[in-house]
């Protein structure tokens, strides 16, 4: 057997080598070249909800009408009076009266 066949058979050497080989690239992978200047990227979403509002429940009370509604919107005029909730989400709202007219929706939605 030759020697320089017996120095690459040694199983440890073949990882050595490699390792040895690699350690200059990834020095010079992480310190900036002279004169390179830095980079930086990002990524925006956009999302655009229209506005809802769907009455799921109307029940007679004294004085008026109850609603069972869901929307998105924090604030609705029903029958030309503000009506402002907490959140948005499904709540309940009592309209003295009359029903109420709900408002017009834009056509495509």
């Amino acid at each position: 057997m030759s020697r320089s066949s017996a120095l690459f058979g040694h199983p440890y050497l073949h990882a050595a080598l490699a390792t040895s080989l690699l350690l200059p690239l990834q020095g010079a992978a992480q310190a900036p070249a002279a004169g390179a200047k830095s980079a930086s990227s990002g990524f925006g979403v956009m999302l655009t909800v229209r506005p809802s509002f769907r009455i799921l429940e109307t029940s007679p009370v004294p004085g008026g009408y109850q609603y069972r509604v869901w929307t998105n919107m924090k604030t609705v005029q029903l029958n030309g009076r503000d009506y402002r909730f907490e959140r948005v989400g499904e709540t309940t709202l009592v309209v003295p009266g009359a029903l109420i007219e709900p408002p017009a929706q834009q056509p495509g939605s």
